[in-house]
């Protein structure tokens, strides 16, 4: 494994249209690259505003009608106009383990301090709220430990926030097809498509009264689900709306491209509007059921001037916490969204694009379009678009540090036996609606694949894997000219890094051996690096092993499942277990499963990491998501079915366990 550390101290459609691009995507996505000319600010896009809905609909329909894959009959040529595939998360996330201010327990780990992510669970140190499938459970942690109350949600709920007051509910209405979307409860980075029925509901309960939550009201709005952050009391949703285009003929020969294209703008000239951008409905026991409104105002609606974006809408909800009856705003894109990142200043959204498909002999390179939203003012606006090659591991590839964006990318394939992989960090800014970049670091570890990124203030960390985990630490105090300050390889690779203090990082990921040439992944591994001397960085200590082959955390791919309480050095992860009744013939070989629980360790760089207690949640099957809390003395381990407490300093003897109501 090789770390990476950074000092930044300056600065739709059916469903065979979907599989057919996603196959081509995810085969982009492992290709070699033929644009060697790339120079990483193409395609740089000043967003334009639509003046009308007339307006709006002839665009979107333009943006349909030529979103055909053609194809050479001989050759199996692709070319011409792409409709980008929405639904890949590649993503879908600095501070730590969201601790509030001044408070003696744990909430979200988020990754930028003062953004909240949602989450399966919140607290505000009293009380838990619980989501389960179509209930959040509300549970009392101080004596009498009950669950004291629930709502009934008409959905699939996907996550919670918290604010004051307010409970925020995030669900999947019950409409069918919606039905199928992904759940916060999957890994991010899952591939999945977007049904055109697609909903997203958003109910806000007053909680002021815990044991009996009110219905402020509910917002079902067209559209999945992308992603979410609340800084401070305006909380932002991140959502994307594709029509149903059933009627269009998706691909053709390339000599009937024309043809096609007519045909499709003859189908498409009957729709209207409202078949083509997202509308909402709001209820509250005030009101009752309001009428279907468009959700973005034409004035709110942004385009590219000199690129395609697509025909897909995203949207950005935001709603006042603090005057959570009042109306939500709302700004749009007609681009595709993929990832999210925020800070506390900026929204971006991450949509990947193909420039061309050519199959079998060539493989395009993939890029990326980012879009920029201010988040500072009274509603957010729109900045900027630009586009840098590659793709992104997840949320934590981004980061924002003095109005400079910092991303991590690969490019190439890593796989066969003369891999074409190749890493690099990018430095932006936007300047006259334009992104531009100011400074890159290529060619970083060729060959191998980015398993873990983090930018933390000033500096930022990068790990890579094939055989070894390496971590480098890269000099960004000059954005304009970034440099490799230190390299360490250890065995194993990292998925995740959490920040330690200023001179520390806790990593977990996988153990690995080597063997004939192949590195086999092993039991989850917990590790301490000193980044005192930045160009040195070390290994305080032997990597913590748990389990062996087969071991899994949910804390590997879902950030939100490490807790760290930083001021008391405890560590809470979801372990599940297993081990081999005795030697393996090779380290192909998988252990046996034992059971799933919480496993919490306390830390220090002297001792690294101490078994405090393990609370076992299962023993077949696996819990659907599990998360730890610490308040004051006590750790909870929070599953959909159970809520589980105990004495920090005395786990075994003080266990007690609250099922939940279904």
């Amino acid at each position: 494994m090789t770390i990476f550390g950074l000092d930044l101290s300056n600065k739709n459609n059916n469903i065979i249209l979907f599989g057919l691009l996603l196959a081509l995507l995810m085969v982009a996505g492992c290709g070699s690259s033929n644009d060697s000319n790339f120079d990483n600010s193409y395609p740089a896009n000043t967003l334009t505003a639509l003046s009308s809905n007339e307006q709006l609909e002839t665009y979107l329909k333009d943006q349909f009608a030529k979103s055909v894959i053609t194809y050479e009959t001989n050759d199996n040529f692709f070319d011409g106009p792409v409709l980008p595939l929405p639904g890949i998360g590649i993503g879908d996330g600095s501070a730590g383990a969201g601790i509030e201010s001044g408070s003696s327990y744990t909430n979200t780990n988020v990754q930028e301090e003062g953004v909240d992510e949602a989450d399966r669970a919140k607290t505000d140190g009293t009380y838990l709220y619980i989501a389960k499938q179509h209930r959040v459970a509300v549970v009392k942690t101080s004596e009498p430990f009950q669950e004291v109350g629930g709502i009934d949600i008409n959905g699939i709920v996907d996550a919670l926030y918290l604010y004051k007051n307010v409970l925020v509910v995030l669900y999947i209405p019950l409409n069918g097809e919606g039905d199928r979307l992904r759940s916060s409860s999957q890994p991010i980075g899952v591939p999945c498509w977007i049904p055109y029925d697609a909903k997203v509901g958003i109910s806000l309960y007053d909680v002021s009264n815990p044991a009996e939550p009110g219905l402020i009201k509910t917002v079902e709005m067209d559209g999945y689900l992308v992603d979410s952050r609340r800084i401070n009391g305006k909380l932002h949703l991140i959502l994307q709306f594709l029509p149903n285009l059933s009627s269009l003929t998706l691909y053709c020969d390339k000599d009937s491209y024309g043809e096609v294209v007519a045909a499709n703008r003859s189908a498409l000239e009957n729709l209207t509007l409202e078949q083509l951008i997202p509308f909402y409905q709001t209820n509250s026991l005030q009101n009752g059921v309001g009428i279907r409104k468009q959700a973005i105002a034409p004035e709110n609606f942004y385009r590219a001037i000199d690129d395609d974006g697509g025909g897909s809408v995203t949207t950005v909800i935001t709603i006042n916490l603090d005057a959570p009856e009042m109306e939500f705003d709302s700004i749009g894109i007609i681009a595709n969204a993929h990832s999210v990142y925020a800070s506390m200043q900026s929204l971006y959204v991450i949509s990947n694009r193909l420039p061309y498909l050519s199959m079998p002999t060539s493989i395009p390179e993939q890029y990326m379009a980012v879009h920029k939203f201010d988040l500072t003012g009274e509603k957010v606006q729109s900045v900027g678009s630009g586009a840098v090659k590659g793709w992104i591991l997840n949320q934590f590839s981004l980061g924002e540090y003095e109005d400079v964006l910092r991303i991590a990318t690969s490019t190439g394939n890593m796989w066969g036996p003369t891999p074409s992989s190749e890493n690099g960090v990018y430095c932006l800014t936007f300047q006259d609606n334009k992104m531009e970049v100011i400074g890159k670091l290529e060619n970083l570890a060729p060959g191998e694949q980015i398993y873990a990124v983090r930018f933390i203030g000033k500096r930022g960390f990068l790990v890579t894997f094939v055989k070894v985990d390496p971590l480098f630490t890269l000099d960004l105090s000059d954005p304009a000219a970034p440099k490799v300050a230190g390299e360490l390889k250890v065995p194993g690779f990292s998925e995740y890094i959490h920040p330690y203090g200023e001179n520390h990082l806790i990593t977990i990921g996988k153990d690995a051996v080597n063997d004939s040439g192949f590195a086999w992944y092993q039991g989850v591994q917990l590790s301490i690096f000193d980044i005192t001397d930045f160009s040195n960085p070390t290994l305080v200590g032997e990597p913590l092993l748990i389990g062996d082959r087969g071991t899994n955390s949910e804390a590997l791919y879902n950030h939100k499942a490490f807790t760290f309480w930083n001021q008391n050095n405890l560590l809470a992860i979801p372990i599940d277990l297993y081990e081999h009744a005795s030697e393996p013939t090779s380290p192909s070989v998988f252990g046996q499963y034992q059971h799933s629980g919480l496993y919490v360790y306390r830390v220090s760089v002297d001792r690294g990491f101490e078994l405090q207690g393990t609370i076992q949640t299962r023993t077949t099957g696996f819990p659907l998501w599990t998360r730890g809390v610490f308040i004051d003395e006590y750790v909870y381990s929070l599953t959909p079915g159970s809520v589980y407490k105990a004495l920090i300093e005395d786990m075994a003897q003080t266990l007690e366990t609250l099922p939940l109501v279904d």
